[in-house]
């Protein structure tokens, strides 16, 4: 993995951070660990959409009435599929029979792959699939799982997908589902979607999918209102009304000096304060470029329906700044390291090898707990690493030259004392471990998520 383009693609994220900044702080530690350490306290599938999935599987069933599901209780099997997923799009677009049914087949290993359906509002692209075999038994025997790619695996389409299946009685049913990440969102297109593995097994099961773009209105914001003046901000492009979802394209803009500083929509509401549900972000439009004296970059929005009878919008948002990654050399300890834009600080109390295993001692000061609790400190210091100090100016060092990741304990929640343990020599340890060529690595932007600003709101009108 590249360490810098991930750092990088990670201060673009958009999240509702107020609502679910644990599983940011997860998903981070996750990353950093780059499958050295299995996390505790659990772990994410996609890192860009995880978010996303989470706020459709608390909100899915909620938006569908009793009489809906009653219809779909008889809809064929990709409409039953749509609430196994709860995807409530699909299910409210299915009730107004505005899914299109497919009977597109394909046939690998034994394995057959039907595409069923699909849906394209907004810009949200989601297709449903059955899988059956009448000889492979093995199919039952993996982790329930199905691995694709979009226009010949351009990254841009994989960041901004996800699927998933699941066991019926006669197989499986999938869906994949798509944030549409170019810029210009077309009316029509074909979608070339191959599935190269169904739970461990591979195949090529290939399909062109035509979709059509359902009716929607685009609304263009022209009115700016002012932010923060030196801090990063969030300037809203463009809004399009879909059927059943809503998608909002804005500049994150940032200033030369601290161009990974981040801005993030947290809220969107109606006129009558209802809030349009949350579906998925972090869908970069475009690279970043430089505008005068400011750094400015163009991302994406998914979100639920907003109401009929609703007169606007009201856009929330919220920047924090970026902060530094430090080192400290293992002899060096007792000792301690700041960041450079927010008070944190990490007093390194004692450290001491016992084999395989380093110990670090260790407690926090100038930490503000009523933004970030004990549990979040502790996944935080679970992304402290271990590096040859030869190579604490790359972005990346060799193999075998790091420790990612460790397993951290409250000594003392009170006084914010913790220990870590790393194991030296596993897998994806360190070759030639000693105290006197080691430092420890710590990354301070993961704190600073946690210490969010809030932005002057944003009215967005909805003449329809």
């Amino acid at each position: 993995m590249d360490k810098k383009w991930f750092e990088n693609e990670v201060n673009q994220i958009d999240v509702p951070t107020q609502d679910i900044n644990q599983s940011i702080s997860e998903g981070i530690m996750r990353a950093n660990k780059e499958k050295t350490v299995k996390p505790k306290r659990g772990t994410l599938k996609r890192t860009v959409f995880i978010s996303g999935t989470a706020a459709m599987l608390l909100l899915g069933s909620g938006f569908v009435s009793p009489a809906m599901q009653r219809v779909l209780a008889d809809v064929p099997l990709f409409g039953k599929a749509y609430q196994q997923f709860h995807d409530y799009i699909g299910q409210n677009l299915m009730a107004s029979q505005l899914v299109t049914e497919l009977h597109q087949k394909a046939s690998s290993n034994n394995i057959d792959v039907t595409a069923t359906s699909v849906y394209f509002d907004g810009g949200i692209i989601t297709m449903t699939f059955k899988v059956n075999s009448d000889t492979r038994k093995d199919l039952n025997d993996g982790a329930e799982m199905v691995h694709f790619t979009l226009f010949n695996g351009e990254r841009k389409w994989m960041i901004a997908s996800e699927s998933d299946i699941k066991k019926t009685k006669d197989g499986y049913v999938g869906f994949i589902q798509i944030g549409y990440p170019d810029k210009n969102i077309p009316d029509q297109l074909t979608l070339p979607v191959t599935i190269t593995s169904i739970n461990d097994i591979r195949g090529q099961w290939k399909f062109d999918i035509p979709v059509v773009k359902l009716p929607y209105k685009t609304l263009h914001i022209r009115q700016k209102e002012k932010q923060a003046a030196d801090g990063p901000i969030v300037e809203p492009k463009t809004v399009i009304l879909g059927k059943e979802s809503t998608v909002i394209d804005y500049d994150v803009i940032t200033s030369l000096e601290h161009p990974n500083d981040r801005a993030s929509i947290i809220k969107v509401t109606d006129d009558k304060g209802n809030e349009v549900p949350y579906l998925m972000s972090g869908i970069t439009l475009t690279d970043r470029k430089k505008i005068g004296d400011r750094i400015h970059r163009e991302s994406r929005m998914i979100l639920g329906k907003v109401k009929d009878d609703a007169k606007y919008v009201k856009i929330e948002a919220s920047s924090d700044k970026s902060d530094s990654e430090k080192t400290l050399p293992l002899k060096k300890a007792p000792a301690s390291v700041s960041a450079d834009r927010h008070s944190f600080n990490i007093a390194f109390d004692q450290v001491k090898q016992n084999g395989n295993k380093l110990v670090v001692d260790y407690h926090l000061k100038n930490v503000d707990r009523s933004k970030i609790d004990v549990d979040s400190m502790q996944n935080f210091l679970e992304t402290i690493s271990l590096i040859d100090s030869a190579y604490k100016s790359f972005d990346e060092a060799p193999v075998g030259h790091s420790v990612k990741g460790n397993f951290t304990k409250v000594l003392n929640s009170s006084k914010l004392q913790f220990q870590s343990v790393f194991t030296i020599d596993d897998e994806f340890g360190a070759e030639k471990f000693s105290l006197e060529q080691y430092s420890l690595d710590v990354d301070f932007g993961y704190l600073s998520t946690f210490y969010s600003t809030s932005l002057k709101p944003i009215k967005v009108q909805l003449s329809r």
